[in-house]
């Protein structure tokens, strides 16, 4: 997978994908299955199977023509899969309008949604190969309609373009922060809240910036659990619990208070699944202590060498 981006400015951002390495990949695939059917069926492969395990040649013709088959038909299959030509995805602002061209065979196809209904970009681990796909909203559901962009044959190959698409629909009014935490802002409010937890139970944490008055508040099942103001915040940080009796490691978020106190904005949960590091950036971007909520590759580079 390669992609290239032909346009990032404050209101468009639009980028432009190729499957052109999966589709070599997947072409010498489908060669070698031919090769194998072909050097079967001259009697090539039985032969030379035969001499090395002291066997007749004819036991290996079946397993030889089953085996090129089926390496022909996966290289076949996937090639057809992969080979979308160019893929452009364009999200535009002044517009409100969030499109994507795909290029397939001599078919070009054009499809244009709501920006505003977009609520966020992921990326899908399908067995080896990722999905990178957009999520719009559907009635209450953040999660309601998937639509699918582009699929590479590797891991983590979405994940410069998840970066920069995610930072580019940061000011979404409603937005997924991962797989359990969701963003909801408006002029005056920004809220970082999850309903439920890993198993599905409910889980009801929120934590709300309201700008006009000054104050992040904490709630938990609804209920509002404390405020702070937010101009005697210095720092939010992530702390690892250090009872050495726990078996996983553990995690919560605490501020740090301009008069040197820290106070707890959460209990301790597991660190694989707090999502507590994603919360932190989220709040400290809300508050102004951070300038980026979903840190670019470049700016990525930058965070850890300053740290």
């Amino acid at each position: 997978m390669k992609y290239k981006v032909l346009e990032d400015s404050s209101k468009h951002l639009t980028i432009q994908i190729s499957n052109k390495r999966e589709q070599i990949l997947f072409t010498s695939v489908t060669i070698a299955g031919i090769f194998i059917i072909v050097f079967t069926y001259l009697g090539v492969i039985p032969s030379m199977l035969a001499l090395v395990n002291k066997a007749p040649k004819e036991s290996f013709l079946a397993p030889s023509y089953i085996l090129g088959g089926f390496i022909l038909a996966y290289g076949i299959v996937n090639f057809l899969f992969f080979f979308s030509g160019v893929i452009i995805c364009s999200f535009d602002k002044s517009l409100q309008k969030f499109t994507i061209q795909k290029k397939r065979f001599f078919h070009t196809s054009i499809d244009d949604y709501p920006l505003s209904e977009v609520t966020g970009i992921e990326e899908l681990g399908i067995k080896s190969a990722t999905e990178l796909i957009v999520w719009l909203r559907k009635s209450n559901q953040i999660r309601g309609i998937k639509i699918f962009i582009a699929r590479a044959s590797g891991y983590g190959e979405f994940h410069i373009l998840w970066r920069k698409v995610s930072e580019f629909l940061r000011e979404q009014p409603t937005q997924l922060l991962n797989r359990q935490w969701i963003i909801e802002q408006s002029e005056d409010i920004y809220k970082v809240y999850k309903t439920l937890d890993m198993y599905k139970n409910s889980d009801m944490i929120s934590y709300t910036i309201d700008k006009r008055k000054g104050l992040l508040i904490y709630e938990l099942d609804g209920k509002e659990v404390d405020e702070y103001e937010i101009a005697g915040i210095k720092d939010i940080q992530v702390e690892d619990n250090q009872d050495q009796n726990d078996d996983e490691m553990s995690d919560r978020i605490v501020l740090e208070m301009k008069n040197g106190e820290k106070r707890p904005i959460s209990i301790y949960c597991y660190s694989s699944t707090s999502g507590a590091h994603l919360v932190v950036r989220s709040l400290k971007y809300a508050i102004g202590l951070q300038a980026w909520l979903h840190l670019s590759p470049d700016i990525q580079k930058d965070w850890e060498h300053l740290n």
